[in-house]
């Protein structure tokens, strides 16, 4: 997996990477607790700490070993600053030194980078575009995200811009909607629960879609979630960096036949 990252652009202050999906950006910071094998349990050490896998932590760890000191929690998240879903791939940003990461975590705290998503999700859009404003806030049962408003549950701002680029229909009848995605504020799983929300679950969501977005797994076995762009401005130079869609998602795109009709 680790092989499969690309490097799209670098210079001294920052690396841009293609993440690709499956891969972890890092560790939960449970995964620390793991090489403490517990004394009651007859666990080989090798047996127990082969559970891990390898995210991009490690792969910046030891590629590029100046980030290990680099961040709020350089041994977790080395040069982090933002992250994308295990599953999701494309546009990812790592600071390369300390003044960089403080610059770029300011400028994603204040809504300064701007990202832009594509989706393909189950069904037909009523409309071309639309704004999806729904506070967040994480369910008390799972790690799951939920749109739902509950007594003295604390829902976060959320919203989400998406316009249609295109409608398709696969070999079962199924509509499904490329969306162009721009999320406005940072929110975990907020992609996926958005579309969720509007009864449009992302292709391949095992989280939030139903029964027939999971069905789709068993043809690109993941979500159909792609950071293709990432845009900001970094000491007084605009920056615009893209990552072509993965040649699992664009296969699975020509498969399908495009309706060309008005939304």
């Amino acid at each position: 997996m680790l092989e499969n990252i690309g490097v799209i652009f670098e210079n001294q202050d920052f690396l841009v990477i293609n993440k690709p999906a499956g891969l972890m950006v890092h560790s939960a910071p449970e995964e620390r607790t793991k090489n403490q094998i517990p004394d009651d349990k007859q666990i080989s050490k090798s047996k127990f700490q082969n559970k891990r896998q390898e995210t991009l932590a490690d792969w910046l760890k030891k590629e590029r070993p100046e980030t290990e000191k680099v961040g709020d929690d350089p041994e977790l998240r080395p040069g982090i600053v933002h992250r994308l879903d295990k599953e999701t791939s494309g546009v990812l940003i790592i600071a390369k030194t300390q003044e960089a990461f403080e610059v770029l975590k300011n400028k994603f705290k204040n809504r300064e980078v701007k990202k832009t998503y594509l989706a393909l999700v189950l069904g037909k859009m009523n409309v071309s575009s639309e704004e999806i404003n729904l506070p967040i806030a994480k369910s008390k049962k799972s790690t799951k995200r939920t749109t739902r408003i509950r007594p003295g549950q604390k829902n976060s701002e959320a919203k989400t811009n998406w316009k249609l680029l295109k409608t398709y229909s696969d070999q079962s009848g199924n509509t499904l909607s490329l969306l162009e995605v721009i999320p406005k504020t940072g929110r975990t799983h907020q992609i996926r629960v958005h579309l969720a929300a509007i009864s449009h679950p992302v292709v391949g969501d095992y989280l939030y879609g139903r029964k027939k977005t999971k069905s789709f797994r068993e043809t690109i076995q993941r979500i159909f979630l792609h950071a293709k762009l990432l845009e900001l401005e970094f000491n007084k130079t605009n920056y615009s960096f893209e990552a072509e869609l993965p040649i699992e998602l664009g296969n699975f795109l020509d498969s399908l036949v495009e309706i060309n009709e008005q939304t």
